[in-house]
């Protein structure tokens, strides 16, 4: 498979022959057609159902590689020109008269670039098309080259093939530096709090173990002509030939540096870093022209993953108080249940409810409701370690799973919460119209005839409603 169709692939999941065959079916598009349209980047084989359209496979495989030797083909980037052997078995070439065969072929061409009002590659275009077809084609020996100045396009496809930053922009920084052999790469954020550029990534990643703190930027420091640019959006090399350049290239140990920017949902949100540190070769200005569109492809991606993260916090956390919802206890259960039985006799589930809430809520009205809701999520986010899991499982009832308890520990976690939310709620109660917010607590230790993760939920909601029978404000453990 060729670069461009594995860089589809990548992308969209299937191919551009893969693709046309899908609308062909859909629009039942003749046998023939069909077959041209799926097969003519690779010949079928005697079981494939398109076994008997390959004379008309072979023509338009024909045609292809010809439109591509005259640079007319359906990518600009140049590269060996592939013909399947067996075309040639389908079509005896030398009964072909090419130059006729051409001549119909510009023919054909003028009156389609009238038509569409596209301009027809001219006699040197074309020639240096065939000598650059002739010169890949001679070192082709079963892989893809590019000639110097085309980006492949694996750089451009690179940043949508995930939607976690930790793998784009790192798979990113490598195909660049593939494709420009630049010695470093670093990937600056803009922090407009901290007025900083902080270092978050780069290439070699080796640079991490030196740490990238180093490579951060003041924004105060940068120079007012390197300022307009960026606020232009524009790509720049800093140089010595300023001396106000010169604060910026010393913590870089550098005679000069590109900086271009990143723009995400039309707003700067980083700067690309490349530096020749080691060579010590010089900046060529062109390669601007050839990393923009990379660039500009890996800021569309960065939009992507945020938007990716916000949909997937959407679909985690509860909206209203930002803990996770019940669809990730279930999934944080099922995974514990994975664990030995030596880790699991330290899992405790917790349900907390909070007291006479519906007589609360119809009385203070469901604004102030939320509040109080707000109130406890906040509580229990304060007091519960990183590794710990908290949630509101719906309503006003809210959960807890600890990893690493017992039962003195959680109980001494559920009293600090069922205190905290007491004081409060005391503290509060003007603003809740005399009502004072108290919690009960319900708590399920782990035991070995729990065989399913819903068995322990089950019986911390039992706990739950115990405390609630023995008059509220209080904490049941079984």
């Amino acid at each position: 498979m060729e670069p461009s169709h594995q860089s589809e692939q990548d992308f969209f999941g299937l191919n551009h022959a893969e693709m046309g065959f899908f609308f062909c079916q859909q629009w039942r598009i003749p046998k023939q057609i069909t077959a041209s349209v799926y097969c003519h980047h690779e010949m079928p084989d005697e079981s494939s159902q398109f076994s008997d359209c390959k004379l008309e496979i072979a023509i338009i495989s024909l045609a292809n590689f010809i439109a591509s030797t005259q640079g007319i083909g359906s990518t600009t980037v140049r590269h060996s020109p592939a013909l399947h052997p067996d075309v040639l078995n389908q079509i005896n070439i030398e009964k072909i008269n090419i130059k006729t065969l051409l001549n119909n072929v510009d023919n054909e061409m003028q009156h389609v670039c009238a038509f569409f009002g596209v301009t027809f590659p001219n006699l040197y275009k074309l020639r240096a098309t065939l000598v650059e077809s002739a010169i890949l084609s001679s070192l082709d020996q079963g892989q893809s080259h590019t000639l110097p100045g085309n980006i492949s396009i694996n750089s451009l496809t690179i940043p949508h093939t995930s939607l976690d930053p930790d793998q784009i922009v790192p798979a990113t920084l490598t195909a660049i530096q593939q494709d420009f052999h630049f010695d470093r790469l670093i990937m600056l954020n803009i922090n407009p709090k901290q007025r900083n550029l902080e270092a978050t990534y780069s290439w070699p990643e080796s640079l991490k173990d030196n740490s990238l703190q180093h490579f951060n930027i003041k924004t105060d420091l940068l120079p007012k002509t390197l300022l307009h640019n960026l606020r232009e959006r524009k790509a720049v090399i800093i140089n010595s030939s300023h001396k106000e350049n010169k604060i910026l290239l010393e913590p870089f140990k550098v005679d000069e540096f590109l900086l271009l920017p990143i723009v995400s949902n039309d707003r700067l949100v980083a700067l690309l870093y490349a530096d020749n540190h080691d060579s010590l070769r010089m900046m060529d200005p062109q390669c601007i022209e050839y990393i923009t569109p990379i660039i500009h492809e890996l800021g569309i991606a960065q939009a992507n993953a945020q938007l990716f993260i916000q949909e997937k916090n959407r679909a985690e956390l509860d909206s209203l108080t930002g803990l996770s919802n019940s669809r990730m206890l279930t999934e944080i259960l099922n995974n514990s249940f994975k664990l030995s039985l030596a880790q699991l006799k330290h899992i405790a589930v917790g349900f907390i409810d909070i007291d006479n809430f519906k007589k609360f809520n119809d009385t203070c009205g469901h604004q102030v409701g939320d509040e109080a809701l707000i109130m406890v999520a906040q509580i229990m986010r304060s007091l519960t370690r990183p590794g710990d899991f908290i949630g509101r499982y719906g309503g006003d009832e809210f959960v807890f799973v600890l990893q690493s308890t017992n039962k003195k520990g959680v109980y001494s976690y559920a009293e600090r919460i069922r205190l905290e939310v007491e004081q409060q709620g005391k503290l509060l109660s003007r603003q809740f119209l005399g009502h004072e917010i108290t919690i009960s607590i319900g708590i399920s230790l782990y035991h070995q005839e729990f065989n399913r993760y819903d068995k322990i939920i089950s019986t911390a909601d039992m706990a739950m409603y115990r405390a609630k029978q023995k008059g509220r404000n209080c904490i049941v453990i079984i």
